[in-house]
């Protein structure tokens, strides 16, 4: 278990005889404002927008220096995509170096706010949005796939896409001001499902 605390510090845990127990710190000069577990490795960023990684020794190593603050970072066919918290995206190569890898594909979504990013098994790369719905990428003929379509009437406004994940074949959405939606049965070839369920939630989910 990786955690990020209060004053910027990384730490390791291990569960052992029914608790958690600290195996390694890790700090840096600046202190850390977000981690991910990415590509079988843990990508850092510090205050001063400098991303780097640490390996099992808690050795780090300096990528790159970015110029925004990120909402989240996704690999998708060796390929780094980190989604700009403001707005737009940026894609990097395996060395964090500037790539045009993608640049058809997602140039819609240059102005979009991208809140999340996860790549599935068939080569497509989906991306939760701030006010487009959740979206589709390949680099098939269609590349792009919005979901829209949902049985309920009160589901057409959907439209801001906090978190998504697959449970059991299911598609979960979490939304802003309509709580959590699961797309029953959900089919990644046509974007279509069956029996939808809502669940509606007290507050927004950020």
């Amino acid at each position: 278990l990786w955690a990020l605390t209060r004053d910027g510090q990384l730490d390791a845990y291990e569960v052992k005889e029914g608790s958690f127990k600290r195996l390694s710190s890790f700090r840096y000069k600046d202190p850390l404002s977000d981690f991910f577990y990415i590509n079988h490795q843990i990508i850092g960023i510090t205050s001063a927008r400098q991303l780097f990684n640490i390996n099992g020794d808690m050795k780090k190593t300096d990528l790159a220096l970015l110029g925004f603050d990120v909402k989240d970072i996704g690999f998708y066919k060796n390929s780094y995509i980190i989604a700009w918290a403001s707005k737009g995206y940026s894609v990097y190569d395996h060395d964090f170096k500037p790539s045009d890898f993608l640049e058809n594909e997602m140039a819609p979504m240059k102005y979009m706010k991208i809140t999340s990013i996860s790549s599935a098994k068939d080569e497509i790369l989906w991306c939760g949005t701030d006010g487009s719905g959740m979206i589709r990428i390949s680099q098939e003929e269609k590349k792009f796939g919005l979901v829209t379509r949902f049985d309920q009437s009160n589901y057409s406004n959907i439209k801001q896409v906090r978190s998504f994940c697959e449970v059991n074949g299911n598609l979960w959405l979490g939304t802003k001001g309509n709580g959590i939606v699961v797309l029953n049965n959900f089919s990644i070839t046509t974007g279509k499902s069956s029996g939808d369920q809502l669940y509606q939630a007290p507050l927004d989910l950020n």
